[in-house]
């Protein structure tokens, strides 16, 4: 694919065969280039599998790239071992903390850990925040270095400015966006950001993890890692019974569980792309109504092993809704990881979209155990119509790459 200008593109959650893939991507002088693709067990298992799937990341110039793929699709799970299910006694026995009102998006709402900042040292970042009604002052913002990083870092940045603000995915009269610069001498590196501010109930803070990236210059010929469909708490990941250990399906230790993302999460780490993006079905939620109170758990701590920035978007296995109450996967993906639909820059040289395709109403989303409604994909008017003023605004303000 060859742009003269800003290139645009679409992500959303394409067809996997439900089933690990990757493909690494880099973008010189406006081509998008995939150099490397295959399957998650191809890369950790070194073992080849017949292709019989494919995954597209839709570009807005009408191109798509495919990727090899390995395994099946909504197979039948019945013939499983015993005790391998996410009922399993393991993980609810030892992680008795986890509550169903966890919720991770509170207060911040932009830059978050799934819709990152990348940011070039001397610019100035727009935070978003949430006051939920309450009047701010003596504003805060402070940026961490990430659980792991070689240097404990912490730097408190200079406020410019703060103003009424908006946005698109939360409803609420209090959002503000406090302008902040970032200094030309701070590390590169992610970080956490923590927004702290005063109201009449007390001292308000709220951090969001791997939000912040501060880099010297946006690269030109950047690249970036495409990942999908990693399941976490997928029955069908032990259909193969000499994968059960790579699998480490709901093992007691929780540095044994899901070994092959660990292993690939590594690798991204080792290849240092600019950014990963990561199109849905993070999660399983097929088997039993409260399988999304550990797995969304699960997934978000095992995301944090990331050193690079990640965005992501959700798969129809994240947004099932197995009852009337608690198990709806798109109020867990708004808990969790915040917006299910969002656009970001990669600096002056691309635009991004992306998509929920399983926009459906929770009636159109409900299932029980391994029987659901509809797996397909979708977008409602409401969601296209943002896409449709996000890619216009975009159109008219395209630079040169």
């Amino acid at each position: 694919m060859t742009a003269s200008n800003h290139t645009q593109a679409w992500l959303s959650a394409g067809s996997t065969g439900d089933v690990f893939v990757y493909s690494i991507i880099r973008a010189s002088s406006g081509d998008f280039k995939c150099f490397n693709t295959g399957s998650f067990h191809e890369i950790h298992s070194m073992k080849k599998r017949k292709n019989s799937g494919f995954f597209c990341l839709i570009l807005l110039l009408e191109i798509s790239i495919a990727s090899l793929a390995c395994g099946g699709g909504d197979d039948d799970s019945s013939n499983l071992p015993p005790n391998r299910i996410g009922k399993s006694i393991n993980y609810v026995s030892n992680m008795p903390g986890i509550k169903v009102d966890t919720k991770k998006v509170r207060e911040i709402i932009y830059p978050l850990f799934t819709v990152p900042a990348i940011i070039k040292k001397g610019e100035n970042l727009s935070v978003k925040v949430d006051t939920g009604g309450l009047v701010p002052s003596n504003w805060s913002v402070t940026l961490t270095s990430i659980d792991g990083s070689p240097v404990t870092f912490s730097r408190t940045l200079n406020v410019i400015g703060i103003s009424s603000g908006s946005s698109y995915w939360r409803t609420s009269s209090t959002i503000y966006e406090v302008l902040v610069d970032i200094p030309a001498d701070i590390l590169s590196a992610l970080y956490d950001i923590t927004v702290s501010y005063n109201t009449s109930s007390g001292m308000i803070s709220d951090t969001q993890p791997h939000s912040v990236c501060v880099v010297d210059e946006y690269n030109k010929d950047f690249s970036f890692v495409h990942l999908t469909d990693m399941h976490v708490g997928s029955p069908r990941n032990n259909l193969d019974s000499t994968e059960v250990n790579e699998a480490g399906f709901w093992s007691p230790d929780k540095f044994r569980r899901w070994l092959y993302i660990q292993k690939t999460i590594r690798e991204v780490n080792l290849l240092k792309p600019d950014f990963v993006v990561i199109t849905g079905d993070i999660v399983f939620g097929q088997l039993n109504p409260l399988e999304y109170v550990y797995e969304y758990e699960e997934i978000y701590r095992v995301l944090k092993e990331f050193k690079v920035p990640v965005y992501i978007v959700p798969g129809n296995h994240d947004c099932y809704a197995q009852d009337a109450m608690i198990t709806d996967g798109q109020l867990y993906w708004t808990n969790y990881f915040g917006p299910r639909y969002f656009s970001f820059n990669y600096g002056p040289y691309a635009h991004f979209t992306g998509a929920d395709s399983f926009d459906w109403d929770k009636s159109d989303r409900a299932g029980a155990e391994l029987l659901v409604k509809t797996w397909g994909g979708q977008i409602r008017e409401a969601q296209m119509s943002w896409i449709r003023s996000d890619l216009e605004t975009n159109s008219y303000n395209r630079m040169p790459v």
